[in-house]
């Protein structure tokens, strides 16, 4: 089974500090809201800078919604259909989390050996129903636990 991971000093999530959504400002008390409609990217010729911007690298892989509900995962493309049969193996993963409704937003790729992405050996991995090999990466927590986060601020 993959394991579940932070990517700040590799800690394991059950080490990870816990994150109380009723006590951060702009979470709101919410039913599960199912499939949310995700933001994309917006091309840009030169990055903003300054410490109000958060940057992060951008995979080439197929962006998904990992939905757990009750200790049940779904993944979810980003225009909702769901994947889950196709990526197993993340969806087993989530499943581990200490939560019992959550909905993360991410990337999903094949991590090369130099680093990065290897877009042509997801899609060979996806023809041949392989799910072994993928690496999710989660960039965004929306939901959580009776909470909408998407109005939280980082900090």
């Amino acid at each position: 089974m993959a394991r579940v991971e932070s990517i700040r000093g590799g800690k394991e999530k059950r080490s990870m500090a816990r994150f109380l959504p009723r006590t951060t400002a702009g979470c709101v008390a919410r039913e599960f809201p199912g499939f949310v409609e995700p933001c994309l990217a917006t091309l840009s010729y030169k990055a903003p800078d300054g410490d109000r911007w958060v940057h992060e690298i951008k995979f080439d892989g197929y962006r998904a919604q990992a939905h757990l509900q009750s200790h049940k995962a779904k993944i979810l493309t980003r225009r909702g259909h769901d994947w889950t049969a196709r990526f197993s193996s993340i969806a087993e993963a989530i499943t581990d989390f200490p939560a019992r409704h959550m909905i993360l937003d991410g990337e999903v790729i094949v991590p090369r050996a130099s680093g990065g992405a290897d877009f042509g050996e997801l899609q060979k991995d996806l023809a041949r129903g392989q799910a072994g090999g993928f690496v999710y990466y989660a960039f965004d927590l929306l939901y959580l636990d009776g909470f909408d986060l998407q109005g939280a601020s980082l900090r």
